[in-house]
């Protein structure tokens, strides 16, 4: 489940592919990324995404963790 305070979805995300990319992560092994996150009132941002899985009791976990880098991008 993708939670978070400011956004309730990304921009161009196919979720069938990125569960499948998920899937053949090595456990411990992290990833970065960028992506665009949409505001609930519509605005945009750029973000960074770091994931990292485990497993745990024979099951998968991933913790992800989205930055705002507008500003960064900006400059």
């Amino acid at each position: 489940m993708l939670q978070g305070k400011n956004y309730f979805l990304e921009l161009g995300v196919d979720v069938d592919e990125l569960l499948a990319t998920w899937k053949r992560d090595i456990p411990g092994q992290s990833r970065s990324f960028e992506r665009v996150h949409v505001r609930k009132d519509g605005s945009t941002y750029q973000v960074e995404v770091n994931v990292v899985s485990y497993d745990s009791h024979g099951r998968r976990l991933y913790i992800a963790v989205a930055r705002d880098v507008s500003e960064r991008k900006r400059q």
